[in-house]
């Protein structure tokens, strides 16, 4: 059905308020003359208009209408009665009854009517007034087909919105008739055609001849619906008043009901599965049915031609999807029906105020695996711990809870514990003399050279309070190779830790790489004390700077210096040292700086840039070396721009020690100009992960002489550090990665949780 409505003026509704004998004229308002007072009619039979001005004796809270009879004058005591209009989206008016006096709009549908809609009861009905007037209470905002009756023959027929106020104007009804065909059926006897969501209807006769009568002045569709033979629709067939109105033909044709697309893709059983797709049924009011896999769904729903939904019932398996509609069925679709759920790499340890994504995967009937299934998020057991709709947790208390991620009644759990906030940066130890070189063995110790005592310190990291104890180093500066006790460090510096727990320090004040083995005897690796590079065996090789340690797999040490220089030490034989890039070569500028190196798995050597404000990947080390821009573009800047980005866009200001998580992920201490922590992930995106980058002059670009950084303890992006030096990596823990860095006479930690 498709009925136009018109506005009515507020001088009009005025006017035929006066015919019924109604004040009408508030102040300010001219009362309209007697042309301008009379209704034209219009081929929908209503006019309507939005609040009008108020007269005296209506309010317009509870008006909704006025019926004007065949004279044009209100009509009194005319009954009305009103339908309430579905969501089905396709034209088609469900019919339905509102709950009594709960108030809250919520309906309860009764019995089919015709096969497209529900009836509504007398609660939807009522008569005009003394003034032709008509309302129904507390159905604001909801549209409505309304009908005024004053016999069979004489009628008004609309589609109204309770916002706005209505003429329905009396006519005498119209007929409708015409044929129904399809190819190569002679008898069409009981063929239903109907103006949907109304009541008017018809059936045909064998020849398929069909006539509607007494059918109210308006445009309407038709549609004509036969089970084995499908429908056919037309629109708009315009009846008017007294005369009778031949329809198009209506040609019935089975429409495949094809499916385009099945949401979820993947669901259990129990589990709600819309469907999208054409030609479902709705507007010829037939009902589908729906198979998975063969197995016939339950609690099948129209929403309109093109939606409906079902549930997956308990002994459905993966498969087609079939829609069939009066026995045809369409194109299917294809639904995985999932058999189980797991949580992935769950955190069951959160602390509060940490949020934390977690990612359930699946396994349908068929044990093929499910990547992403959709599933419903939930807690039970507890407030320790709410989850949003994409299965994001917040750790809200201390306490414990369960997790639940579920589609239908297939479900995994995970139980969460969360405990007491600490600080994403802390400091764990602040007596150092001066923190220098850092590495973690994996397994809860942390090894630390402290370059102002000229010891190298051990540190059980989960430990409740960390305690240090000494692995080499009397705490006299000097060269002394022996027993670590009475060892001798000079400004001990970068360190690198061996798979048979041997320890490698570069001694930088010594010139020379000391290693410290399993039982704590030190000896001299390579390093004459010189002061000047040079390649040779063990100690008759020599080296001007050393800033930074990485071991390769293959029993090669490389030593990086603030010269720009890159030595391979190989560990076995004679201790052979020969230099693999150097200033001016391999594409490294001649004012390069190491500052730190660390392996990718791949291989590659990264070489931390700190007088090019970049980092550079080297390859082929046994060879000629291929050095190419790792991170930000290797440039002479003036050390000002901190920025986050990807990695070709990101730039660093003085960027040092390298270390590199199991992930991927390149972390990185940036020092002198700004004291942050920054990460380059798998994903090639540049970020800073801890501490405050330093305020930039805006009239001279540089860093003002009364910024001073301070180390102070917090969260990540409030923190800050002093005299950033070395990092090493821990991540034993699912749900975080913790990094350790040496800050000036500090020890530091910083926790990242995971996404």
């Amino acid at each position: 059905m498709s009925i136009v409505s018109k506005r009515l003026s507020p001088c009009l509704l005025l006017a035929v308020l006066a015919i019924a004998g109604c004040p009408t004229k508030p102040t300010g308002v001219t009362k309209p003359s007697t042309e301008s007072a009379k209704p034209s009619a219009g081929p929908t039979g209503v006019k309507t208009t939005g609040s009008p001005t108020a007269t005296p004796t209506v309010a317009a809270a509870a008006f909704l209408g006025v019926v004007l009879g065949l004279d044009g004058k209100p009509a009194v005591h005319i009954p009305v009665s009103a339908t309430l209009m579905g969501d089905q989206g396709s034209g088609i008016i469900s019919r339905t009854k509102l709950m009594g006096d709960q108030g809250s709009g919520i309906i309860s549908r009764t019995k089919y009517v015709l096969g497209f809609g529900l009836q509504a009861d007398t609660g939807l009905s009522t008569q005009t007034d003394d003034q032709g007037r008509f309302s129904f209470p507390g159905t604001a905002g909801k549209p409505f087909v309304v009908e005024a009756r004053m016999g069979d023959d004489v009628k008004a027929l609309g589609e109204l919105d309770p916002a706005k106020q209505y003429l329905l104007e009396l006519a005498h009804t119209g007929t409708i008739s015409g044929k129904v065909k399809a190819a190569g059926v002679a008898n069409l006897l009981g063929t239903h055609v109907f103006i949907p969501g109304t009541s008017y209807d018809a059936n045909t006769s064998e020849d398929g001849s069909y006539t509607m009568s007494n059918v109210p002045v308006g445009s309407f569709r038709l549609v004509a619906s036969k089970l084995g033979l499908g429908s056919a629709e037309v629109k708009p067939v315009d009846v008017t008043s007294s005369k009778a109105t031949t329809a198009p033909d209506l040609v019935l044709s089975k429409a495949n009901p094809d499916v385009t697309a099945v949401e979820p893709t993947a669901a259990g059983p129990g589990a709600t599965v819309r469907l999208t797709g054409t030609n479902f049924g709705a507007s010829s009011g037939a009902n589908p049915t729906v198979t998975i896999g063969g197995a016939q769904a339950s609690n099948v729903k129209q929403i309109d031609d093109h939606t409906l939904t079902f549930t997956v019932p308990p002994t459905a398996g993966s498969g087609d999807v079939v829609v069939t509609v009066e026995t045809v069925p369409g194109k299917p679709g294809h639904l995985d029906v999932l058999q189980t759920l797991a949580l992935v790499d769950p955190a069951p340890e959160l602390q509060t105020g940490v949020d934390r994504a977690y990612v359930v995967t699946g396994t349908e009937t068929g044990k093929k695996p499910i990547a992403a299934p959709v599933v419903t998020w939930r807690v039970e057991g507890g407030t320790a711990i709410t989850v949003d709709a994409t299965g994001k947790v917040h750790a809200a208390a201390v306490g414990k809870a369960t997790l639940v991620a579920e589609s239908g009644t297939i479900k995994a759990t995970q139980a969460v514990t969360v405990g007491a906030s600490v600080p994403e940066v802390s400091t764990l130890l602040a007596t150092l003399g001066r923190g220098a070189g850092v590495v973690f063995d994996g397994k809860g110790k942390l090894y630390l050279s402290d370059a102002a005592r000229n010891q190298v310190l051990a540190i059980d990291v989960d430990a409740a309070t960390p305690v240090t104890t000494v692995v080499a180093g009397d705490g006299t500066a000097g060269f002394v190779d022996g027993p670590g006790a009475s060892a001798r460090f000079n400004g001990p510096g970068a360190l690198a830790l061996g798979p048979d727990g041997t320890l490698y320090v570069a001694d930088a004040a010594n010139f020379r790489v000391r290693m410290i083995a399993p039982d704590r005897t030190v000896t001299t690796l390579a390093g004459s004390g010189q002061g000047q590079n040079k390649d040779g065996d063990g100690v008759a090789a020599g080296f001007q700077s050393l800033s930074a340690l990485a071991l390769d797999t293959s029993q090669h040490l490389y030593l990086g210096g603030w010269d720009g220089f890159v030595h391979q030490i190989d560990l076995g034989g004679a201790h052979a040292v020969k230099t693999v890039s150097k200033p001016n070569t391999n594409g490294l500028k001649q004012e390069a700086s190491v500052w730190g190196l660390a392996f990718l798995a791949d291989g590659r050597l990264l070489i931390s840039d700190k007088a090019n404000f970049c980092v550079r990947a080297a390859t082929t080390l046994d060879g000629t070396p291929q050095i190419v821009d790792f991170a930000s573009k290797c440039q002479t800047l003036d050390g000002s721009a901190t920025v986050d980005g990807t990695r070709m866009t990101g730039h660093f200001n003085a960027p040092g020690a390298l270390a590199v998580g199991p992930d991927g992920t390149v972390y990185m201490a940036q020092t002198e100009f700004d004291q942050i922590v920054r990460a380059i992930g798998p994903a090639d995106q540049v970020t800073t992960v801890a501490g405050l980058v330093s305020p930039i002059d805006p009239s001279n670009s540089t860093i003002p002489a009364s910024f001073h950084p301070t180390s102070k303890d917090g969260p990540r992006g409030l923190a800050s550090f002093a005299a950033l030096g070395s990092l090493a990596v821990d991540a034993r823990k699912a749900g975080s990665v913790v990094l350790y860095v040496t800050d000036g006479s500090r020890l530091r930690k910083i926790v990242i949780p995971k996404p």
